[in-house]
């Protein structure tokens, strides 16, 4: 089985699930795309925290192969005494959560 990869995105989107819900969005979003120590970042108070979305990987499998699975690895930092933790992680094909 060959092996791809890494692949990091090339856009970056700080949104909400909910467009009538006012969320804290993510400040330099695009610093996500590498593992750099040059984080996207936010200051939440209360409230919600919008998502970060990362799309644009530039995936190309040939015709007739099988994507077998995917790995993701989030790298993240935090300061203060809140606990930095994600909510979710999910993986995302033509706008449907798979």
């Amino acid at each position: 089985m060959a092996k791809i990869g890494p692949k990091n995105p090339s856009i970056f989107e700080s949104l909400t699930d909910n467009p009538s819900a006012a969320c804290f969005a993510w400040n330099n979003p695009s610093n996500a795309a590498n593992s750099n120590d040059q984080y996207a970042s936010n200051t939440l108070l209360s409230g919600n925290l919008c998502y970060l979305k990362a799309r644009g990987f530039q995936f190309n499998v040939p015709s007739g192969r099988t994507i077998n699975g995917i790995l993701v690895e989030i790298e993240r930092s935090k300061s203060g005494l809140a606990e930095a933790v994600d909510n979710s992680v999910k993986i995302v094909r033509n706008n449907a959560i798979v």
